[in-house]
């Protein structure tokens, strides 16, 4: 084995000081998403077109004027960032803040699992945040989808402990619906968690089957003219927002599940795979309404994951994926501050 196939990171000395590398790793990622928050703040009220809705939220609770969304959990944030500074720049930081730091805290929860050394894993981390800066999902999770967005950690979160402790599954989950009311549909399939491989496996498959066919449009269509007439109608009538059966987003969902199949170790990959089944249901359940790229915001929240982990899956030598993971991270943050051209 040669020396860089043997190498490995724990501590650096610097003038007789010794630095552990994980915490220097840690703190160059919180400098990173600081810099990217504070700059995703000064962003005019004209950039995205939430903006101005955001602006509003923060505005009519600074007024005292009440507002009408369900998302207690988001009102207490916006007071929260008023207590802080009346200037609505502060609010923007922390939704961009939080928006980009949880990610390294649920690779962290991965970890636990894959028990990648400090390089293995900090190449995992700096490669899957570059695909994250890459994405145009990310980049409206922070400008515009935010609510939504900001919930997923905790939605993330809530899986992991639901096997280990229910009651901090629970409140997990109840938080993240308190910053997003959609988030209550994943509370009846934290039950997917309990079911057997094979079995999670074919109910993926019979999703992807009746989404794709129309069967689940035809039989949602039917049983609502019982319940809620027109309701079906009234989601799939907008001129702006595409209906229908969205056969791209099928087919990438379904290929980024083939990928998963190459991951290591086999724990890790069960359980990524149960996640990713358990976020994609709303959207094979209900992706023939306008909007339903909404409904994959979860979805593309752990692709970047299930790409991470697949690379690191390869034989590479560590410190060549070290590298490229670290080239591909600088160039995507120069990437992702270049599309904010107000600056």
């Amino acid at each position: 084995m040669t020396s860089l196939q043997k190498f490995n990171l724990s501590n650096i000395s610097f003038s007789g000081l010794s630095f552990n590398f994980l915490s220097l790793f840690f703190l160059f990622i919180i400098l990173s998403s600081i810099v990217v928050s504070y700059i995703v703040s000064l962003r005019p009220l004209s950039f995205g077109p939430d903006t101005h809705e955001y602006h509003f939220f923060f505005f009519s609770l600074l007024n005292e004027i009440p507002l009408r969304i369900n998302d207690i959990g988001f009102i207490y944030l916006v007071n929260f960032s008023i207590f802080l500074s009346e200037d609505y720049r502060v609010f923007f930081f922390i939704i961009a803040f939080m928006s980009i730091l949880p990610k390294l805290f649920i690779l962290k929860k991965f970890n636990e699992l894959s028990k990648f050394n400090n390089i293995k894993f900090i190449s995992l981390s700096l490669f899957v945040f570059s695909l994250y800066f890459y994405s145009p999902f990310f980049f409206s999770g922070i400008t515009n989808i935010v609510r939504h967005y900001i919930s997923v950690p905790l939605l993330l979160l809530s899986f992991f402990y639901f096997n280990k402790n229910k009651f901090t599954s629970m409140m997990l989950m109840l938080m993240a619906c308190s910053l997003h009311v959609t988030n209550l549909a994943f509370i009846p399939l934290l039950l997917i968690f309990r079911m057997p491989n094979n079995k999670i496996l074919i109910a993926y498959i019979i999703c992807i089957v009746g989404y794709g066919s129309g069967f689940f449009m035809f039989l949602i269509s039917y049983l609502s003219s019982f319940f809620i007439p027109g309701i079906v109608s009234a989601l799939t009538s907008s001129p702006d927002y595409q209906s229908g059966i969205r056969l791209e987003f099928l087919f990438f969902n379904l290929f980024v599940f083939l990928i998963s199949y190459f991951i290591k170790p086999i724990s890790v990959r069960y359980f990524i795979q149960s996640i990713y089944i358990v976020l994609s249901v709303p959207f094979l359940l209900f992706g023939f309404i306008d909007f339903s790229d909404r409904l994959l915001v979860p979805v593309f929240f752990i692709v970047p994951i299930v790409v991470g982990y697949f690379i690191c899956s390869m034989k590479i030598i560590p410190i060549y994926r070290l590298f490229f993971s670290l080239a591909s991270f600088v160039f995507s943050l120069f990437f992702l501050i270049s599309k904010f051209d107000y600056i």
